[in-house]
């Protein structure tokens, strides 16, 4: 949770939020990826799009 801001002010493109799995949670790791997925999708094709991530 706290690496994103001190690789933002390392210089790193973060375009994202990060995941977290719980292990308890593989089981139905589709339904977790999903809205994950939805929300954080838009972000890094915007980054790609500005060429502000790696391709």
């Amino acid at each position: 949770m706290h690496l994103r801001p001190l690789l933002v002010e390392l210089g790193a493109a973060v375009p994202s939020p990060g995941l977290v799995v719980l292990e308890s949670q593989i089981p139905a790791l589709d339904e977790v990826l999903a809205p994950w997925a939805d929300r954080v999708a838009p972000q890094v094709a915007g980054a790609l799009k500005e060429g502000t991530l790696p391709t």
